[in-house]
């Protein structure tokens, strides 16, 4: 296995993880978005 080659997908990884908590976070924010609209 080539070393840049790990480090790479290693970071895409990273990349993916990130990308779907700020997923999450966002779903939770607008969901409570739309609570407070209700009001």
């Amino acid at each position: 296995m080539d070393p840049q080659y790990e480090e790479t997908l290693t970071s895409k990884r990273e990349t993916l993880i990130i990308m779907s908590r700020n997923e999450q976070k966002h779903k939770k924010m607008s969901k409570i978005d739309l609570k407070d609209n209700n009001h």
